[in-house]
Protein backbone atom coordinates (compact mmCIF):
# COMPACT_ATOMS: atom_id res chain seq x y z
CA UNK A 1 0.00 0.00 0.00
CA UNK A 2 1.49 3.77 -0.36
CA UNK A 3 2.06 5.99 2.11
CA UNK A 4 0.64 9.24 1.86
CA UNK A 5 3.24 12.34 1.08
CA UNK A 6 2.27 16.01 1.49
CA UNK A 7 3.12 17.88 -2.17
CA UNK A 8 5.71 19.68 -0.68
CA UNK A 9 7.59 16.38 0.81
CA UNK A 10 7.45 14.96 -2.68
CA UNK A 11 9.17 18.19 -4.01
CA UNK A 12 11.64 17.86 -1.91
CA UNK A 13 12.21 14.35 -2.22
CA UNK A 14 12.43 14.11 -5.79
CA UNK A 15 14.02 17.37 -6.42
CA UNK A 16 11.49 19.29 -8.68
CA UNK A 17 10.09 22.65 -8.18
CA UNK A 18 6.63 23.06 -6.57
CA UNK A 19 3.65 25.65 -7.92
CA UNK A 20 0.73 25.46 -5.73
CA UNK A 21 -0.63 23.94 -2.89
CA UNK A 22 2.39 22.01 -0.65
CA UNK A 23 -0.22 20.86 2.29
CA UNK A 24 -2.04 18.88 -0.84
CA UNK A 25 -2.02 15.29 0.57
CA UNK A 26 -0.89 12.80 -2.09
CA UNK A 27 -2.05 8.82 -1.51
CA UNK A 28 -1.13 7.51 -5.00
CA UNK A 29 -0.56 7.90 -8.57
CA UNK A 30 -2.59 7.79 -12.03
CA UNK A 31 -2.61 8.47 -15.15
CA UNK A 32 -3.65 11.77 -16.88
CA UNK A 33 -7.36 11.21 -18.00
CA UNK A 34 -8.54 9.17 -14.85
CA UNK A 35 -6.70 10.97 -12.10
CA UNK A 36 -9.04 11.81 -8.92
CA UNK A 37 -8.19 14.18 -6.20
CA UNK A 38 -4.79 13.21 -3.85
CA UNK A 39 -3.47 11.19 -6.97
CA UNK A 40 -0.30 13.00 -9.01
CA UNK A 41 0.34 12.28 -12.44
CA UNK A 42 2.58 13.07 -15.24
CA UNK A 43 2.42 15.10 -18.79
CA UNK A 44 4.79 15.09 -21.35
CA UNK A 45 3.12 14.48 -24.53
CA UNK A 46 1.34 17.28 -26.34
CA UNK A 47 -1.10 14.56 -27.93
CA UNK A 48 -2.78 14.86 -24.59
CA UNK A 49 -3.13 18.07 -23.80
CA UNK A 50 -6.80 17.99 -23.41
CA UNK A 51 -6.91 15.80 -20.80
CA UNK A 52 -4.22 17.65 -18.79
CA UNK A 53 -6.23 20.88 -18.99
CA UNK A 54 -9.23 18.69 -17.49
CA UNK A 55 -7.18 16.70 -14.93
CA UNK A 56 -9.11 16.12 -11.91
CA UNK A 57 -5.57 15.21 -9.58
CA UNK A 58 -4.26 16.67 -6.70
CA UNK A 59 -1.08 17.41 -9.05
CA UNK A 60 0.88 16.85 -12.60
CA UNK A 61 4.45 16.25 -13.14
CA UNK A 62 5.03 18.61 -16.12
CA UNK A 63 7.70 20.86 -17.82
CA UNK A 64 7.79 24.84 -17.28
CA UNK A 65 6.17 25.28 -20.96
CA UNK A 66 2.82 24.10 -20.11
CA UNK A 67 2.34 24.94 -16.61
CA UNK A 68 -0.30 27.79 -17.80
CA UNK A 69 -2.51 24.29 -19.53
CA UNK A 70 -2.17 22.67 -16.04
CA UNK A 71 -5.46 23.79 -13.79
CA UNK A 72 -4.54 22.61 -10.55
CA UNK A 73 -1.21 22.40 -8.22
CA UNK A 74 2.43 20.99 -10.34
CA UNK A 75 5.63 20.22 -9.81
CA UNK A 76 8.06 21.36 -12.44
CA UNK A 77 11.26 19.51 -13.98
CA UNK A 78 12.53 19.13 -16.98
CA UNK A 79 12.01 15.47 -17.62
CA UNK A 80 8.35 14.52 -15.89
CA UNK A 81 8.84 11.09 -16.54
CA UNK A 82 11.77 10.70 -14.49
CA UNK A 83 10.31 12.75 -11.38
CA UNK A 84 7.38 10.47 -11.56
CA UNK A 85 9.68 7.38 -11.45
CA UNK A 86 11.12 8.81 -7.94
CA UNK A 87 7.85 9.66 -6.94
CA UNK A 88 6.29 6.26 -7.28
CA UNK A 89 9.69 4.88 -5.64
CA UNK A 90 8.68 7.48 -2.58
CA UNK A 91 5.00 6.69 -2.38
CA UNK A 92 5.63 3.01 -2.95
CA UNK A 93 8.43 1.87 -0.67
CA UNK A 94 8.60 -2.26 -1.39
CA UNK A 95 10.36 -2.62 1.83
CA UNK A 96 8.00 -1.43 4.12
CA UNK A 97 7.33 -4.76 6.14
CA UNK A 98 7.80 -6.70 9.02
CA UNK A 99 10.65 -8.00 10.74
CA UNK A 100 9.20 -11.85 10.62
CA UNK A 101 10.50 -14.67 10.00
CA UNK A 102 7.43 -17.47 9.44
CA UNK A 103 7.78 -20.80 11.70
CA UNK A 104 6.43 -22.62 8.05
CA UNK A 105 9.90 -21.47 6.47
CA UNK A 106 13.29 -23.73 6.63
CA UNK A 107 16.32 -22.25 7.89
CA UNK A 108 19.82 -24.75 7.22
CA UNK A 109 22.89 -24.69 9.91
CA UNK A 110 24.59 -21.59 9.94
CA UNK A 111 22.07 -19.36 8.45
CA UNK A 112 23.48 -15.59 8.79
CA UNK A 113 20.82 -12.95 9.26
CA UNK A 114 21.20 -9.63 9.82
CA UNK A 115 17.76 -8.08 11.16
CA UNK A 116 15.30 -6.93 9.91
CA UNK A 117 14.64 -9.32 7.53
CA UNK A 118 11.28 -10.78 6.13
CA UNK A 119 10.83 -14.75 5.69
CA UNK A 120 7.87 -15.84 3.90
CA UNK A 121 5.86 -19.31 4.69
CA UNK A 122 7.66 -22.09 2.96
CA UNK A 123 10.83 -20.26 2.10
CA UNK A 124 13.75 -22.70 2.16
CA UNK A 125 17.20 -21.63 3.28
CA UNK A 126 19.95 -24.07 3.53
CA UNK A 127 22.72 -23.71 5.25
CA UNK A 128 25.78 -20.86 5.13
CA UNK A 129 23.21 -18.61 3.52
CA UNK A 130 24.33 -14.68 4.40
CA UNK A 131 21.42 -12.36 4.38
CA UNK A 132 21.69 -8.32 4.54
CA UNK A 133 19.36 -6.43 6.47
CA UNK A 134 16.15 -4.91 5.23
CA UNK A 135 15.76 -7.68 2.66
CA UNK A 136 12.62 -9.29 1.67
CA UNK A 137 12.45 -13.21 0.62
CA UNK A 138 8.87 -14.46 -0.24
CA UNK A 139 6.94 -17.49 0.07
CA UNK A 140 7.84 -20.53 -1.29
CA UNK A 141 11.17 -19.39 -2.50
CA UNK A 142 14.41 -21.06 -2.39
CA UNK A 143 17.60 -20.00 -1.24
CA UNK A 144 20.47 -22.50 -1.87
CA UNK A 145 23.98 -22.92 0.07
CA UNK A 146 26.12 -20.44 0.54
CA UNK A 147 24.39 -18.05 -1.43
CA UNK A 148 24.92 -14.15 -0.23
CA UNK A 149 21.86 -11.70 -0.63
CA UNK A 150 22.84 -7.91 0.41
CA UNK A 151 20.52 -4.94 2.19
CA UNK A 152 17.30 -3.67 0.64
CA UNK A 153 16.76 -6.71 -1.75
CA UNK A 154 13.98 -7.83 -2.95
CA UNK A 155 13.35 -12.06 -3.77
CA UNK A 156 9.04 -12.19 -4.86
CA UNK A 157 7.82 -15.70 -3.82
CA UNK A 158 8.57 -18.44 -5.81
CA UNK A 159 11.95 -17.63 -7.03
CA UNK A 160 14.79 -20.18 -7.11
CA UNK A 161 18.42 -19.33 -6.06
CA UNK A 162 20.77 -22.06 -6.46
CA UNK A 163 23.74 -22.72 -4.25
CA UNK A 164 26.83 -20.18 -4.47
CA UNK A 165 25.22 -17.25 -6.20
CA UNK A 166 25.84 -13.86 -5.31
CA UNK A 167 23.58 -10.93 -5.03
CA UNK A 168 24.44 -7.26 -4.07
CA UNK A 169 22.03 -4.65 -2.39
CA UNK A 170 18.55 -3.13 -3.39
CA UNK A 171 17.92 -6.09 -6.12
CA UNK A 172 14.64 -7.35 -6.91
CA UNK A 173 13.75 -10.22 -8.24
CA UNK A 174 10.45 -11.32 -9.58
CA UNK A 175 8.60 -14.54 -9.22
CA UNK A 176 9.14 -17.69 -11.37
CA UNK A 177 12.79 -16.59 -12.04
CA UNK A 178 15.53 -18.87 -11.93
CA UNK A 179 19.35 -18.58 -10.88
CA UNK A 180 21.96 -20.27 -10.95
CA UNK A 181 21.22 -23.26 -13.20
CA UNK A 182 23.19 -25.41 -14.55
CA UNK A 183 24.33 -23.62 -18.38
CA UNK A 184 23.64 -25.82 -21.53
CA UNK A 185 27.49 -27.42 -21.37
CA UNK A 186 28.09 -30.85 -23.38
CA UNK A 187 30.98 -32.85 -24.78
CA UNK A 188 29.99 -35.31 -27.61
CA UNK A 189 31.32 -39.39 -27.39
CA UNK A 190 30.41 -41.61 -30.12
CA UNK A 191 27.04 -39.40 -30.89
CA UNK A 192 26.06 -39.08 -27.13
CA UNK A 193 26.08 -36.27 -25.18
CA UNK A 194 28.21 -36.13 -22.21
CA UNK A 195 27.29 -33.56 -19.48
CA UNK A 196 30.29 -30.71 -18.72
CA UNK A 197 29.98 -30.19 -14.96
CA UNK A 198 29.05 -26.24 -14.30
CA UNK A 199 31.60 -25.02 -11.61
CA UNK A 200 31.12 -21.68 -11.83
CA UNK A 201 28.25 -19.43 -10.37
CA UNK A 202 25.91 -16.32 -10.95
CA UNK A 203 27.16 -12.56 -9.57
CA UNK A 204 24.66 -10.05 -9.68
CA UNK A 205 25.59 -6.45 -9.28
CA UNK A 206 23.24 -3.59 -6.69
CA UNK A 207 20.23 -2.32 -8.09
CA UNK A 208 19.30 -4.78 -10.38
CA UNK A 209 15.88 -5.99 -11.37
CA UNK A 210 15.28 -9.49 -12.74
CA UNK A 211 11.51 -9.68 -14.25
CA UNK A 212 9.30 -12.89 -14.10
CA UNK A 213 10.27 -16.00 -15.08
CA UNK A 214 13.80 -15.30 -16.50
CA UNK A 215 16.89 -18.06 -15.96
CA UNK A 216 20.15 -17.06 -15.90
CA UNK A 217 22.30 -19.65 -16.12
CA UNK A 218 25.78 -20.44 -14.45
CA UNK A 219 28.65 -20.20 -15.24
CA UNK A 220 30.61 -23.01 -16.90
CA UNK A 221 34.24 -22.24 -15.95
CA UNK A 222 34.06 -18.91 -14.36
CA UNK A 223 30.88 -17.07 -13.55
CA UNK A 224 28.03 -15.20 -15.44
CA UNK A 225 28.41 -11.55 -14.34
CA UNK A 226 25.00 -9.28 -14.44
CA UNK A 227 26.40 -5.66 -13.50
CA UNK A 228 24.95 -3.16 -11.51
CA UNK A 229 21.90 -1.05 -12.71
CA UNK A 230 21.18 -3.90 -15.31
CA UNK A 231 17.09 -4.31 -16.00
CA UNK A 232 15.78 -7.69 -16.80
CA UNK A 233 12.32 -8.11 -18.22
CA UNK A 234 10.04 -11.10 -17.87
CA UNK A 235 10.86 -14.27 -19.67
CA UNK A 236 14.96 -13.69 -20.91
CA UNK A 237 17.22 -16.30 -21.08
CA UNK A 238 21.10 -15.40 -19.97
CA UNK A 239 23.14 -18.58 -20.89
CA UNK A 240 26.73 -19.35 -19.09
CA UNK A 241 29.98 -16.94 -18.74
CA UNK A 242 27.40 -13.97 -20.00
CA UNK A 243 28.89 -10.70 -18.88
CA UNK A 244 25.97 -8.25 -18.95
CA UNK A 245 27.44 -4.29 -18.40
CA UNK A 246 26.10 -2.07 -16.21
CA UNK A 247 23.01 -0.41 -16.75
CA UNK A 248 22.05 -2.12 -19.68
CA UNK A 249 18.67 -2.91 -20.36
CA UNK A 250 17.08 -6.25 -21.66
CA UNK A 251 13.23 -6.58 -22.76
CA UNK A 252 10.98 -9.56 -22.94
CA UNK A 253 12.21 -12.60 -24.47
CA UNK A 254 15.37 -12.31 -25.57
CA UNK A 255 18.10 -15.01 -25.46
CA UNK A 256 21.44 -14.47 -24.86
CA UNK A 257 23.60 -17.36 -25.55
CA UNK A 258 27.12 -18.49 -23.36
CA UNK A 259 30.32 -16.24 -23.24
CA UNK A 260 28.68 -13.02 -24.85
CA UNK A 261 29.83 -10.33 -23.57
CA UNK A 262 27.61 -7.14 -23.19
CA UNK A 263 28.89 -3.61 -22.83
CA UNK A 264 27.49 -0.64 -20.36
CA UNK A 265 24.18 1.34 -21.28
CA UNK A 266 23.26 -1.15 -24.21
CA UNK A 267 19.44 -1.55 -24.69
CA UNK A 268 18.12 -5.06 -26.17
CA UNK A 269 14.49 -5.28 -27.77
CA UNK A 270 12.41 -7.79 -26.99
CA UNK A 271 12.41 -11.44 -28.15
CA UNK A 272 16.20 -10.44 -29.57
CA UNK A 273 18.48 -14.00 -30.07
CA UNK A 274 22.22 -13.00 -29.56
CA UNK A 275 24.90 -15.41 -30.52
CA UNK A 276 27.38 -16.89 -27.95
CA UNK A 277 31.04 -15.49 -28.30
CA UNK A 278 30.42 -12.43 -29.35
CA UNK A 279 30.96 -9.02 -27.66
CA UNK A 280 28.71 -5.75 -27.99
CA UNK A 281 30.31 -3.00 -27.32
CA UNK A 282 29.00 0.24 -24.85
CA UNK A 283 25.75 2.03 -26.02
CA UNK A 284 24.27 0.33 -28.53
CA UNK A 285 20.74 -0.16 -29.04
CA UNK A 286 18.78 -3.26 -30.75
CA UNK A 287 16.09 -3.20 -32.00
CA UNK A 288 13.55 -6.04 -31.17
CA UNK A 289 13.02 -9.13 -33.12
CA UNK A 290 16.93 -9.08 -34.68
CA UNK A 291 19.43 -11.62 -34.91
CA UNK A 292 22.65 -10.60 -33.76
CA UNK A 293 25.26 -13.43 -35.50
CA UNK A 294 28.33 -11.22 -34.73
CA UNK A 295 30.12 -9.25 -32.57
CA UNK A 296 28.84 -5.52 -32.22
CA UNK A 297 31.85 -3.05 -32.36
CA UNK A 298 30.68 0.15 -32.93
CA UNK A 299 28.40 2.30 -30.82
CA UNK A 300 24.31 3.01 -32.32
CA UNK A 301 21.15 1.86 -33.57
CA UNK A 302 20.29 -1.45 -35.10
CA UNK A 303 17.48 -2.87 -36.16
CA UNK A 304 15.82 -6.22 -37.51
CA UNK A 305 17.87 -7.29 -40.47
CA UNK A 306 19.77 -9.75 -42.20
CA UNK A 307 22.22 -10.02 -40.50
CA UNK A 308 21.83 -7.21 -38.36
CA UNK A 309 22.86 -3.42 -39.25
CA UNK A 310 22.65 -0.07 -38.41
CA UNK A 311 19.17 1.75 -38.83
CA UNK A 312 19.68 3.92 -41.75
CA UNK A 313 20.93 0.79 -44.03
CA UNK A 314 18.10 -1.13 -42.77
CA UNK A 315 15.42 1.14 -43.48
CA UNK A 316 16.75 2.14 -47.34
CA UNK A 317 16.43 -1.96 -47.66
CA UNK A 318 13.03 -2.35 -46.58
CA UNK A 319 12.04 -0.09 -49.00
CA UNK A 320 14.41 -1.79 -51.92
CA UNK A 321 12.52 -4.88 -50.49
CA UNK A 322 8.62 -3.77 -51.76
CA UNK A 323 10.34 -3.27 -55.15
CA UNK A 324 11.84 -6.53 -55.03
CA UNK A 325 8.74 -8.08 -57.90
CA UNK A 326 8.98 -5.02 -60.23
CA UNK A 327 12.59 -5.49 -60.15
CA UNK A 328 12.38 -9.17 -60.82
CA UNK A 329 9.66 -8.50 -63.74
CA UNK A 330 11.82 -6.09 -65.75
CA UNK A 331 15.29 -8.15 -65.03
CA UNK A 332 13.17 -11.11 -66.80
CA UNK A 333 12.24 -8.91 -69.85
CA UNK A 334 15.81 -8.18 -70.45
CA UNK A 335 17.22 -11.59 -70.02
CA UNK A 336 14.87 -11.93 -73.24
Amino acid sequence: MPVTLSLGQLAETVGAKLQGDSHSKITCVSNLEDAQAGSITFFYDRTYLKFLKKTKASAVILKKEFLSDCPVSALICDDPRLIYAKVTQALYNENNFEDYVSPDASLGDDVNINQPVYVGPRAVIESGVEIGSQTYIGAGSFIGKGTKIGSNTVILPNVTIYHDTVLGNHVIIHSGTVIGSDGFGYANENEEWVKIVQVGSVRIGDYVEIGANTTIDRGANKDTVISKGVKLDNGIQIAHNVSVGEHTVIAAGAGVAGSTKIGKHCMIGGMTAVQGHITIVDKVNIGALCKVTKSVTSPGTYTAGTPLELMQKSLKNAARFTQLDEIYRRLKKLEK
